[in-house]
């Protein structure tokens, strides 16, 4: 059996919707966190280059950018704690089984 505390984590990540460790690795999820790191390295060169004077950027392309970099920033929020939260959930909720009281003698 398994203490209550541990089913209700496992349980509320369950219903959370965190992946698997299989349905993690499938989604290459690892991968997907690399990728939106090299974007946000890209958008800080053109934010940089930008405030170099290498490049004119309008105010509207300044704006998109910095709600491109919010929103790179919040899925990779997201994906890292699906990592986390993998590594602690199983693939099976187990339900622990009820005590049985000793008969009264």
């Amino acid at each position: 059996s398994i203490r209550l505390g541990t089913f209700c984590r496992f349980a509320v990540l369950h219903v959370a919707g965190a992946p698997t460790r299989e349905e993690y690795e499938a989604l290459r999820i690892d991968d997907v966190i690399g990728h939106l790191d090299k974007i946000g390295n890209n958008l800080n060169q053109l934010a940089r280059a930008a405030n170099r004077g290498r490049i004119e950027l309008s105010n509207a392309d300044r704006l998109m950018l910095l709600e491109l970099r919010a929103n790179i920033t919040e899925a990779r929020a997201v994906f890292l704690a699906w990592r986390e939260a993998v590594k602690t959930r199983s693939a099976t909720i187990f339900v622990p089984k009820p005590m049985r009281r000793r008969p009264k003698t």
